[in-house]
């Protein structure tokens, strides 16, 4: 950008807001700290996009998270401590405002998924909960 002409010709060059954002994006810090960004964002936004768009995502939101979950612990090569904490943040909301029933049921029927099941990939325990909490809630039970 900052080599085009537009940037050259326009009044910004001129400007020192416009010089320190020159100056600031050839930064080293902010270099590393705009690509660290880009690595934890980049797999939350996909999920988001799939979440906003036209298909329904009932079936696929609780295999996606977690593959972007995947995604940013490569990021950081397996480090915990680098990693950790913005786990606990996405589990934190996930758990708290995102996470129903009906996401570990859509996963267990979603075709594409139903027949990749790996134990230690999900936990298998919680969709089965969940398909069994779903089952509950539609069919009432009788007592005679």
């Amino acid at each position: 950008m900052f080599s085009s002409d537009d940037w050259i010709k326009s009044w910004w060059t001129r400007r020192q807001d416009g010089k320190d954002t020159k100056k600031k994006n050839f930064d080293k810090y902010f270099l590393k700290s705009s690509t660290e960004l880009v690595k934890i964002i980049e797999p939350l936004v996909k999920v988001l996009w799939i979440v906003d768009g036209e298909n329904l995502a009932i079936g696929y939101i609780y295999e996606d998270l977690d593959q972007a979950k995947e995604h940013i612990r490569e990021a950081y090569n397996d480090k915990l401590a680098k990693y950790g904490h913005i786990w606990e943040i996405i589990d934190n909301i996930w758990n708290n405002q995102l996470h129903h029933p009906i996401h570990e049921v859509g996963y267990f029927l979603n075709p594409k998924y139903h027949y990749k099941a790996r134990l230690g990939d999900v936990q298998v325990g919680e969709v089965i909960d969940g398909l069994y909490g779903c089952l509950e809630c539609m069919v009432p039970s009788h007592v005679d």
